[in-house]
C-alpha cells in the first residue's frame, strides 16, 4: 500500500520509486506528432498501461554470519496494481514533480490525451540514482544523455517521516537560499538565446536568473537583483526535490519570512494571484513570524539587503558583475570572486593543505566534472583504460550486492518457475555477463583496452579462471577469452571470487593513477580552474553531498543535501552541464 499525504499525493520516496519502476518497464521509442519526431519518448496511454500492473524484483547478496565464504541471495518481488484513473493521476503527479515533460510543449502542466512525453533533466538525475541504488540494467540511460542534458546537482530537501512535509529551519532556509541565489548575481547576456539546451541549463543551475526592474508608481525606482515569482517557482521545481509548484511557493514564502527577498512590483494581487502564507513559532521567531509569497505572472521580487548580506554580495561585486556583462569580459569578475572567497578563508586554507596523491585521486574520482577532465587527460596519455576499469569494477561490485529488474506483471514465467526464481536467474545471468565483459575488455590477451599490470596479477586471474572452468559444468575449454558457453561454471560464490580478483587488480590500477597520472593532472591549468570553481560553489559547512547509495540523511544535520550525477560529462558528446 503506497503511503499518501493529507493532500492525497504519494510520499516523495514512493514517488521516486514508482517513477523509476515505470521508466524501467517501458521501452522509450520514436513518436511523431504534427510533422515532428520525438526520439526516446512515450505516450500517456503507454505510461498508464504499464502503471496499471507492473512487477519489481530485487536480489540482495551477502555473506552468511556463520560462514563468510558462503553467499546468501535474498529475492523480493513487489507487484503494483492500480486503476486507469489512478495511473493517470500518477502521471500528472510526475509532471507536477517535473520528472517528465510534454515533448511538444514543455510548459504544458496538465496531462494531455494522446500527449507525447519525455524524461526531464531532473527526471534523468532521479533515474540515474534509482538505477545506481537498485542495481538496475538500463542501457537507454547513456543514449538519453547523448541527446539531452541532465541536472548535475539536485538539492534533496529533508522531509518528516510521519507526513512527508519539508523540514523547515532557519539554517536550512539560509543554505537553500545560497544555492538559489548562487555565488554571485546571475545576470545573463541578451545573447544567451544562441545557447543550446545544455548551456542554458548550465546557466540556470548557477542560480536564479536576475534582471533590473523599474517600478511603475508615481516615483519610479530602479531595483537590482530582481526575478519574477514564476521563475522562482520554476527554479525550485527544476533544481530541488520539491514535488510541485505549491511546495516551491511555500519555500519562496519562507524566503520572504526570513526577509531574504521582498516584493517590488505593484498591483499584483489580481484575481489570478495566489498568496502563500507561512508562519513561524517559538520565542526566537518573533522577528520572522510570518511570510507571504504572491504567485502571479506580474509579481517581481528582489534580493533584500539582509539577503545580500547573507550572500556576501556587496556594491562592488554587483557593479563588477554588471560591468563585466556589458564589456563581455570575465577577467575582472573572476578576480572579484577569487578575492571574496579568499577573504572568507575557505579556498585559501584548502589550497594550503598538502594532500597526498591518493587523497587527491579520490577527490577527483568523486567529482563528476573533475573525473571527466581526468578522463580526457588520461586519453591524451594513452592510459584511459585505467580509469574505465576502475569504474567498471566498482559498478560490478555494487550490482553484485543489489540487482533489480522490472517487467509487466501480466507476463507469466516460463517453465513453471516462480516470479522470484525467474528474477534470480535473470539477475545472475546479468552479473555473469558483466564479469565476462570486464575480463574480455581489459584482461584478455590483445583485448580492446588491455591493462598494463603486474604479470603476477594477470597470472593469478588466469589461474582462477582455469580452476573454475576445469571444475565447472562446461564443455568448452578456456583459451584466451570468456565465452557464453562458460556461464554455467559460475555460481554466486565464484562471482564473489571473481570480484576479489578484480579488486586486487583495481587496487594496483588505482595506485598507478595516483603515483603517475594525478601529479601531472593536478598541475595542469585545466584542473586548477575546475577545482577553484568547485571550491567556490560547494564550500560551506551547511552542505553535504550524497553518494549514489545514500538515502537516509543525518537528522542532526542542519543544512541541505545535494546529490550529484555520476554520469554527467561521461557521454560521448562531452557536454558537461
Amino acid at each position: 500500500m503506497m503511503k499518501t499525504t493529507r493532500a492525497g499525493r504519494p510520499f516523495h520516496r514512493g514517488t521516486i520509486e514508482l517513477f523509476g519502476i515505470l521508466m524501467m518497464s517501458m521501452q522509450l521509442s520514436l513518436h511523431r506528432q504534427h510533422f515532428r519526431s520525438f526520439p526516446n519518448s512515450f505516450t500517456v496511454d503507454e505510461a498508464v498501461e504499464h502503471l496499471k500492473s507492473v512487477r519489481f524484483s530485487q536480489c540482495t547478496r551477502g555473506s552468511e554470519t556463520s560462514d563468510p565464504l558462503r553467499i546468501m541471495t535474498t529475492t523480493r518481488t513487489f507487484t503494483f496494481s492500480m486503476t486507469r484513473d489512478m495511473a493517470r493521476a500518477i502521471v500528472q503527479h510526475f509532471i507536477d514533480a517535473r520528472l517528465i515533460e510534454n515533448a511538444t510543449d514543455p510548459m504544458q502542466t496538465f496531462v494531455k490525451d494522446r500527449g507525447i512525453y519525455t524524461i526531464s533533466h531532473k527526471g534523468l538525475h532521479v533515474l540515474e540514482r534509482f538505477t545506481a541504488k537498485n542495481g538496475v540494467e538500463y542501457p537507454q540511460l547513456p543514449i538519453l544523455l547523448e541527446t539531452q542534458p541532465i541536472c548535475v546537482k539536485l538539492i534533496q530537501l529533508q522531509r518528516r517521516s510521519e507526513d512527508d512535509d519539508i523540514v523547515i529551519t532557519r539554517p536550512i532556509i539560509h543554505a537553500l537560499f545560497r544555492r538559489f541565489a548562487g555565488t554571485r548575481p546571475n545576470y545573463i547576456s541578451k545573447k544567451s538565446g544562441d545557447q543550446d539546451i545544455f548551456q542554458k541549463l548550465h546557466e540556470r543551475s548557477k542560480g536564479i536568473v536576475l534582471k533590473d526592474f523599474t517600478s511603475t508608481g508615481k516615483q519610479r525606482h530602479k531595483h537590482r537583483c530582481c526575478f519574477s515569482a514564476v521563475s522562482a517557482m520554476e527554479w525550485m521545481c527544476d533544481f530541488t526535490s520539491v514535488v510541485g509548484r505549491e511546495e516551491a511557493a511555500e519555500i519562496a514564502a519562507q524566503f520572504c519570512r526570513f526577509r531574504l527577498i521582498s516584493l517590488v512590483s505593484e498591483d499584483v494581487r489580481d484575481e489570478d494571484a495566489i498568496v502563500f502564507t507561512v508562519r513561524g513559532s517559538g520565542p526566537d521567531e518573533e522577528k520572522y513570524s510570518r511570510g507571504e509569497f504572491v504567485c502571479s505572472q506580474s509579481a517581481v521580487y528582489t534580493v533584500t539587503d539582509e539577503g545580500r548580506q547573507l550572500l556576501h554580495w556587496n556594491a562592488t561585486l554587483l557593479s563588477t558583475v554588471i560591468d563585466s556583462l556589458k564589456s563581455k569580459s570575465s577577467s575582472s569578475l573572476a578576480t572579484s570572486e577569487s578575492t571574496r572567497v579568499d577573504h572568507d578563508g575557505t579556498l585559501a586554507e584548502r589550497r594550503s593543505v598538502k594532500e597526498s596523491n591518493f587523497t587527491r585521486l579520490r577527490y577527483v574520482l568523486e567529482k563528476p566534472m573533475l573525473r571527466s577532465l581526468f578522463r580526457e587527460f588520461l586519453r591524451g596519455s594513452y592510459c584511459e583504460e585505467n580509469l574505465s576499469f576502475w569504474l567498471d569494477v566498482g559498478d560490478f561490485k555494487r550490482k553484485f550486492a543489489v540487482t533489480s529488474s522490472v517487467k509487466v506483471a501480466d507476463d507469466q514465467p516460463a517453465g513453471g518457475k516462480s516470479h522470484g526464481q525467474e528474477a534470480m536467474e535473470k539477475h545472475h545471468d546479468y552479473l555473469v555477463r558483466l564479469g565476462f565483459r570486464i575480463y574480455n575488455n581489459y584482461l584478455a590477451p590483445s583485448c580492446p583496452a588491455e591493462l598494463s599490470i603486474d604479470s603476477r596479477l594477470r597470472s593469478d586471474c588466469v589461474k582462477f579462471l582455469d580452476e573454475v572452468l576445469a571444475t565447472g559444468r562446461t564443455t568448452k575449454a578456456f583459451s584466451t577469452q570468456l565465452e557464453p558457453e562458460h556461464k554455467s561454471a559460475f555460481d554466486t560464490s565464484q562471482l564473489q571470487r571473481m570480484i576479489n580478483q578484480y579488486e586486487s587488480i583495481s587496487a594496483s590500477v588505482f595506485k598507478t593513477m595516483a603515483l603517475d597520472s594525478i601529479p601531472k593532472f593536478c598541475d595542469s591549468p585545466t584542473y586548477i580552474d575546475a577545482h577553484n570553481q568547485l571550491e567556490l560553489e560547494d564550500s560551506g559547512s551547511d552542505i553535504k553531498f550524497l553518494t549514489p547509495s545514500d538515502e537516509t540523511p543525518d537528522p542532526d544535520f542542519s543544512g541541505i543535501y545535494i546529490s550529484v550525477s555520476q554520469l554527467a560529462g561521461e557521454s560521448k558528446s562531452g557536454k558537461f552541464v
